[in-house]
């Protein structure tokens, strides 16, 4: 003899050589299994907001992996490149944001080597400095028209700071003696009307 449960109450149900599932058909009212997720509903919540948790870590992690921040439903991909703020030829012309980098832009090599370090004045002026390590003095010459024309550099090299004007030549005496002039050809301010801070420069090393 097997015990079936039917609507909580014991039901002697005798099985011959009849199937079990045509002894089930005898039975008037037919055993109803309820599973538990059914007879409680709260567990559909509960799996359904850890699922959600879940999904929503794995999702943060992978956009961190790729560079990609979420804020606030709103998707912002953060560049992690950095230019190169360096020409090491022995002249040439430059043209770099001098907000960025400190306002630092380095020409030539090894002993001819020279950091200049600039700074907002205005659309039409700038400031340079001789703060790099490898900096000894700098100077101003007024309105050059040509740096390979330069024969005789007599400034003075006495202030830290000097404001050039377009058309102006900054000149930098390096910690090893060598000499470089940086002729000032474009200027840009992003407070007066400019879409960025632009510096443009030619250069020349000298032996």
């Amino acid at each position: 003899m097997k015990i079936l449960l039917v609507d909580s109450n014991i039901v002697p149900v005798h099985i011959a050589n009849d199937s079990l599932a045509e002894a089930m058909n005898t039975i008037p009212n037919e055993v109803n299994l309820q599973s538990s997720w059914q007879d409680n509903p709260c567990l559909y919540i509960i799996v359904g907001i850890t699922i959600g948790v879940i999904a929503e870590v794995i999702a943060g992690l992978i956009l961190k992996l790729f560079g990609i921040v979420d804020i606030k439903h709103r998707t912002i991909i953060i560049s992690h490149k950095t230019k190169e703020y360096v020409s090491s030829y022995k002249n040439g012309s430059v043209s770099f944001n001098y907000s960025n980098n400190n306002g630092l832009f380095t020409i030539g090599s090894e002993k001819q080597v020279f950091t200049t370090c600039w700074s907002k004045a205005s659309n039409t002026s700038i400031h340079a400095y001789s703060e790099a390590s490898d900096i000894e003095c700098i100077g101003i010459m007024k309105n050059v028209d040509d740096l390979n024309e330069l024969k005789n550099i007599d400034v003075d090299f006495s202030s830290r700071c000097r404001t050039a004007k377009i058309g102006d030549v900054i000149i930098w005496k390096n910690i090893h003696g060598q000499y470089a002039a940086t002729k000032i050809t474009k200027i840009k301010d992003d407070t007066r009307g400019d879409d960025c801070d632009l510096l443009e420069f030619e250069y020349v090393i000298y032996k």
